[in-house]
Order: structure tokens, then sequence, then C-alpha cells
């Protein structure tokens, strides 16, 4: 488990050629499902409506809060430690790196990205976070085409989470969506 890494992000609508990446959050575990790591951090953006937003995001991180969060100019001292701390899109995808590497040493195996819908995810890491892009694993696991197997091949209705749209409760909601798949598995 230690080379998967859960991760979910926000952005300002859904092409990641136009849009912007707003909010990542991921979890590791060791091989026991302990230890859990996690990682939450936003992007700065002091001027958030030059940026191009779909109408749905846009409604959507305003009522989350996420859209005023971002403008919360970044405190050096504390962006490396504090959790939904802001910081410029470089300095998250370094210490993004860095978290994920954490006791893997320098020549670890590629991290294998899971979550919900992850395509989608992994399409704004390769243009956005390019070097981070470089640490995955051309494998992914996405729990939602799980779940939704489960419904169309097996007849089995998967109870999944409800997703708040903020980054890190939603790979925590991945993680869950697995763990209801599994059940259904073992029984």
């Amino acid at each position: 488990m230690k080379d998967v890494v859960w991760l979910d992000i926000e952005t300002t609508g859904l092409d990641e050629n136009y849009h912007s990446l707003l909010s990542v959050g991921a979890v590791k575990y060791d091989d026991n499902w302990q230890n859990r790591q996690e990682f939450h951090k936003l992007v700065y953006v002091p001027q958030p409506d030059k940026l191009l937003w779909s109408p749905v995001a846009l409604d959507m991180h305003r009522k989350s809060g996420l859209y005023t969060k971002i403008q919360t100019p970044p405190n050096p001292s504390e962006a490396r430690y504090n959790s939904g701390t802001t910081l410029p899109v470089d300095e998250l995808e370094q210490l993004l790196i860095s978290w994920a590497s954490q006791g893997q040493g320098l020549a670890h195996k590629p991290f294998i990205l899971a979550g919900n819908s992850i395509q989608f995810d992994r399409k704004f890491i390769r243009k956005q976070l390019p070097f981070f892009e470089t640490q995955l694993h051309y494998r992914m696991i996405d729990v939602s085409g799980m779940a939704m197997a489960f419904k169309l091949f097996g007849g089995v209705d998967v109870k999944w989470p409800d997703y708040s749209h903020e980054a890190l409760k939603d790979a925590d909601g991945s993680i869950e969506l697995l763990k209801a798949c599994m059940s259904h598995l073992k029984s």
C-alpha cells in the first residue's frame, strides 16, 4: 500500500487545457492500512476572478468556501507543515513529490494513483504537475469504475460516499468506496 497514493483534486472546470488546479488532497497508508499520512494544499490564487471557470465549478467552490480560501496569501513558515495552506503551484508540486516519496529513497517504485474517476485527476496532473506525473506508474486504481462494474455486471449497488468537493475529504471518500466494493467480494 505504501506505493499507492489516494488523490483528489479540485479545479476551476473539467478541461485541463483551459481550467486551473485549485487544491490537492492525498492519502497514503502502509501495507496494513495503518500509519496514515495525508497531504492537503491549496494553490494560491490572489485574483480568482481572472481564472477561467465553468459555471458549475464556480458555484460549487463559492459554496464550499474554496474560492475564498485560495485567496489567502501563503505563509512560508506554515506552508510546509500545515494542512490546507496556500502556496504557488510549483511549490505545491515539490511538496507533493517530497511527501509521496517520504521514506522511499531516490530509487522508489513509481506510485500507483488511486481515486474516484482518477483519469480526470491524472489529466490535470499531466498538464499542471508534470514533475509529479513522472513519479507515477502508468496503472491506476479507479474505484468509481469498480463500483460501476459491480452494478452493471453483478447487480450489486455499492453505497457511494458523499463527495464534498473538498480534495482531502474526497480522497478519503475514494478509500471508503474501495472498502465498500471489497466488502461485496468477501460476502
